[in-house]
């Protein structure tokens, strides 16, 4: 195993930082946020007079109107859960009020930062069809289920690798570690990633992706289907393309300025990773699911794309903290009764699942390390 956490193996991946280097002076974190805060509105100011004045300024594009159908969301039994808890988990309401449209103005500037900062990053060169993406990650898991009575949970710390095909074409490889054993080892078809998948699963797919943010957010809405053209499942196929692959770095440049068209995209400072790294979330409740909040984690001085999580959110109503859910969620742990046993909520602010992604490389062959 490796034992450095931060990529070593690809040029575009320098800035993850470790977990041990995450602690900061006093003051250091609050420093931090207040100076991007001020290049966030200094910047913003600077682009709208640019689009209003520049004479070869790009004209603003809006996110087409369109109504998504109601989808009933699946919960399923098992969950995976991390430790920590949101400083304000609270969604603010999207209304017509200064206040309220205020924070997806800065979840917008400063997803047009993170793009900015992801397109002077150099790419990983030239890659081989015959060549594998290696990637890395640690994820908190807690495995949620019924027994006679309630729900049971356990919090383990796994760490994850994966050698994924090039093109897609070669057998890959999947292994699991808990407490540095292999508990897990799989061969991975070359399709099996990509079966029935939205989001292209190897890096020639990716690679093809388009580089304009407009025609990405279109490329984000189609699918077989009204469901897979939604606002929901853009963020979520966005999600999956930075969680599972090696992205070039004008595909999510252009990836993010497209998820910043997206209604309800949040921002929140001073979140954790799996491991602790400290950083900036953006975020999307999904409309056909109000009870967890998808948040992509950002390390907060390079803008770099460290992982992703799952946060709970309260129901519209429903007090953090409550007895028992109202039975949306027993399947996840919000509030169930089994054998007349009244199961804990969980509570408002609680992370799902938080994924940190350590290494990404391209390697000659599966079980190679970079």
């Amino acid at each position: 195993m490796n034992d450095n956490p931060s990529p070593q193996g690809v040029p575009s991946s320098p800035g993850i930082p470790p977990a041990e280097d995450r602690d900061l002076p006093p003051g250091r974190h609050h420093a931090l946020r207040e100076h991007l805060m001020r290049e966030i509105e200094s910047g913003a100011e600077g682009r709208d007079t640019d689009r209003a004045e520049g004479p070869g300024a790009r004209p603003l594009w809006r996110r087409p109107a369109f109504v998504a159908p109601a989808v009933a969301a699946a919960l399923t039994a098992a969950v995976v859960v991390g430790a920590a808890v949101t400083q304000d988990a609270a969604v603010p309401p999207r209304t017509g009020t200064d206040s309220a449209t205020a924070p997806a103005r800065s979840a917008a500037d400063l997803l047009e930062r993170i793009a900015r900062a992801a397109e002077k990053r150099p790419g990983p060169g030239p890659v081989r069809d015959d060549q594998f993406v290696y990637i890395k990650s640690t994820e908190d898991a807690v495995d949620a289920t019924f027994d006679d009575t309630c729900v049971v949970q356990r919090v383990t710390l796994y760490d994850f690798e994966s050698w994924t095909s090039v093109d897609g074409t070669l057998w890959g490889l999947d292994r699991s570690y808990e407490n540095g054993r292999k508990t897990y080892e799989e061969k991975q078809h070359p399709k099996s990633k990509s079966s029935g998948a939205k989001a292209p699963m190897n890096y020639r797919a990716v690679r093809e992706l388009p580089t304009d943010p407009e025609a990405m957010y279109k490329w984000l809405h189609t699918g077989r289907n009204a469901r897979s053209r939604t606002d929901d499942s853009a963020f979520q196929t966005a999600g999956e393309i930075l969680s599972e692959n090696l992205v070039p770095p004008e595909v999510s440049a252009a990836l993010f300025r497209a998820v910043a068209e997206l209604p309800g995209v949040t921002a929140e400072f001073g979140v954790e990773d799996a491991l602790g790294r400290g950083g900036i979330a953006i975020g999307r409740t999904p409309d056909e699911d109000r009870t967890e909040r998808i948040e992509w984690i950002f390390d907060e001085e390079t803008l770099e794309y460290l992982g992703e999580r799952r946060v709970r959110v309260a129901p519209s109503g429903e007090d953090a903290g409550d007895e028992a859910g109202d039975g949306a969620g027993d399947d996840a742990g919000q509030g169930a009764e089994r054998g007349g046993s009244t199961c804990p909520p969980v509570k408002d602010g609680t992370v799902l699942m938080s994924k940190a992604i350590t290494e990404q490389a391209v390697v000659d062959k599966t079980g190679e390390l970079p």
